[in-house]
């Protein structure tokens, strides 16, 4: 089971979003909460299930946006939930990385995570001990104008890491990285890796603003 929390600019309220995945039907299926009407409604069943890590998502140009994977083939799929009209359908994924999917889904093996970046929806792929590919939808919709931004090789990053996922880029081309749960600061120029430590405990999500950093110290 699966919620969302989202504004729909179109009534002036807010919708909770919820997917059940339903084992019988091979189906998920989806209600919505309207705040203002006090009311849930089923509005359908959609033939995916979200793939595993993929429950946050990432909400643009309003739309709620999942990695799911279908039952009966087993591949990955964008899809995106219209918070206004209450529709799903499917976003083009990339074709360079997608043939990593075509074989077998191993957990073990990467991962992928859908997210809004730098005014863009971006695909994380992470290829355990391997590298990071960080892609960019330039223009929304449009499947070619996908564009591998760039990718993270280095060991320090990768090694026993589950989880990877870029939260800021700075000016200076360095970039903030939450590696499982680590802040690293990657300086592509001098080629470092250094790992941060707040002031605080660590949270399970990070909002990072240039001020913000102030409260950044290097371990």
């Amino acid at each position: 089971m699966t919620f969302r929390f989202d504004y729909d600019y179109r009534t002036n309220d807010y919708k909770l979003v919820r997917l059940v995945h339903n084992s019988t039907s091979k189906c998920s299926d989806v209600d919505v909460y309207a705040l203002g009407l006090n009311l849930w409604k089923s509005t359908q069943s959609i033939p995916y299930y979200l793939y595993q890590g993929s429950c946050c998502g990432a909400f643009f140009k309003g739309g709620l946006h999942w990695l799911a994977a279908t039952l009966e083939q087993g591949s990955i799929k964008l899809i995106c939930f219209n918070v206004a009209n209450e529709i799903f359908q499917e976003v083009a994924l990339p074709e360079e990385p997608m043939p990593y999917l075509e074989e077998p889904l191993e957990e073990n093996m990467f991962g992928i995570l859908v997210r809004e970046f730098g005014g863009c929806l971006c695909l994380f792929f992470h290829v355990f001990n391997v590298r990071v590919d960080i892609w960019m939808m330039q223009e929304y919709g449009v499947k070619e104008s996908w564009a591998k931004s760039f990718s993270i090789a280095q060991e320090s990053i990768l090694t026993s890491s589950t989880y990877s996922c870029l939260i800021w880029n700075f000016k200076n081309n360095e970039s903030l990285w939450e590696v499982d749960e680590d802040l690293i600061l990657h300086d592509p120029n001098n080629k470092i890796y250094r790992k941060l430590v707040l002031d605080s405990d660590f949270a399970e999500c990070v909002t990072v603003t240039e001020n913000s950093m102030a409260s950044l110290s290097l371990n």
